[in-house]
């Protein structure tokens, strides 16, 4: 049999069919398998290829030597892909019966099959292999069907019902022409199978089983439970007569977790989760808040409330967030401004009504800080009297004033000098004023001073 040209030809096929833009590849591998002249191996071991020179030869599984000697991986073929071309390889190959080894596990190595992912991962497999101690407390009603081939393998549970039969539950696998395998086993041995089970079939029924709450798997067929004398009880939804459905992911019986705080039984898509910690949504929202801006959950006494959008935590409140000290509201940063010269957090309507902006320095001022200057224009008392820059000094003017003066104040702080007519009085110290409402008026003579 010509090893070579079956590997190249299980490669094109594949080639052809998924990645037709790498058909250049085929030149690289064909010169390879010229290379490596890969063989049978001569003791007859099922499931490898033989390569090498004469006096050197060596033998790796089918799957193996299509990634480390050919290098079909590396961003070439994907696993699946590569899977198909040993699985189609194989099957010219060999007797892939040979190649193929079944298997049945009861008790604690049931939980083993899941914690390794036996049959590729799922809801129970891996960490949360702790959930199937349901299968591992009761040997006499579920045994586990395992078969693997190389690195591939599939798993399926198998439950002696009430009635005498076996039930061949859901199929889980990481090489689908596993699947096909399971069930021929299946049918030799006279079981049932899930997937060819009548709607109208009373007697998918198994009573009596120990069980420990968080210890109870997913069930993918007898998802329904009922608990009869401290016992539990499986069926199919076609018997009716159950209590509760068995599709929770945690190990749980009834309502799939329970409230760590009130000790209420909750379903699945209820529990809210905290600090490793499980919660009914009354006693979550009286410890904890998932915050509207970042989606977290936060302890309650990190939460602020904001009307017009929610709950959010201190972190985006810091980042987005401010207090208006005006109006006491929360607002976002883009919308605020501080306010040096009050040295204030302000937002912008509260900027826009108890503010004015100088236009010499554009800074903000309450409107008692701010005055008209002799060209018109209202200004802060800071750029009228301390300015040395020559473009604010133009709102200054050398003024004699002979003795105490009284001028007119409004409510626009504009304060003009009733005896010089047009003139406004402004540079002066504003200690040298006093207020006799309606009106200011200095307390000393100025002797001259810059206004």
């Amino acid at each position: 049999m010509d090893v070579k040209q079956t590997i190249l030809q299980a490669t094109r096929d594949i080639v052809l069919n998924y990645r037709p833009a790498k058909l250049g590849e085929l030149t690289r591998i064909d010169a390879e398998l010229c290379k490596l002249n890969p063989t049978l191996c001569d003791d007859g071991d099922t499931g490898k290829i033989a390569f090498g020179p004469d006096n050197k030869r060596t033998k790796l599984r089918t799957a193996r030597f299509l990634t480390r000697k050919l290098n079909l991986h590396n961003d070439f073929l994907n696993d699946v892909e590569i899977r198909t071309i040993q699985t189609n390889i194989d099957d010219i190959l060999f007797d892939t019966d040979d190649l193929v080894k079944t298997f049945i596990s009861t008790g604690e190595d049931i939980r083993d099959n899941y914690s390794n992912d036996v049959g590729g991962s799922s809801c129970m497999s891996g960490n949360c292999s702790d959930y199937v101690g349901l299968y591992v407390d009761n040997p006499d009603v579920y045994s586990q069907l395992i078969m693997t081939r190389g690195n591939d393998s599939a798993r399926a549970m198998v439950v002696k019902l009430d009635n005498g039969e076996y039930l061949l539950d859901r199929i889980y696998t990481d090489a689908e022409d596993l699947v096909i395998k399971m069930e021929n086993y299946a049918d030799k041995q006279g079981w049932l199978k899930r997937e060819h089970l009548s709607g109208n079939d009373m007697q998918l029924i198994v009573t009596g089983l120990i069980y420990i709450d968080g210890e109870v798997p997913y069930q993918d067929t007898l998802d329904r439970g009922r608990i009869r004398d401290g016992l539990l009880d499986l069926m199919a939804d076609t018997c009716h007569d159950y209590d509760f459905t068995v599709d929770n992911t945690d190990g749980s019986v009834e309502g799939g977790y329970v409230c760590d705080n009130c000790g209420c039984h909750l379903v699945e898509n209820e529990a809210r989760r905290f600090n490793d910690y499980m919660y009914c949504e009354c006693c979550f929202d009286d410890i904890a808040f998932s915050c509207v801006n970042c989606n977290n959950t936060h302890s309650i006494e990190n939460g602020i409330l904001i009307e017009s959008l929610g709950t959010i935590c201190e972190g985006c409140y810091c980042e987005d967030y401010t207090r208006c000290e005006i109006c006491d509201e929360h607002v976002l940063q883009d919308d605020s401004r501080f306010v040096e010269s009050t040295e204030q957090d302000v937002c912008n309507n509260c900027l826009e009504h108890h503010f004015q902006q100088c236009p010499v320095c554009n800074e903000y001022f309450e409107f008692g800080g701010m005055v008209r200057s002799l060209l018109g224009e209202v200004i802060c008392w800071g750029c009228l009297e301390n300015s040395t820059d020559p473009k604010k000094a133009k709102h200054n003017k050398l003024i004699e004033y002979p003795g105490q003066m009284t001028f007119d104040f409004r409510d626009d702080i504009d304060v003009t000098a009733v005896d010089f007519q047009d003139r406004i009085v402004a540079g002066c110290d504003r200690s040298t004023f006093q207020r006799d409402t309606p009106n200011w008026y200095f307390s000393s003579p100025l002797n001259g001073r810059h206004i």
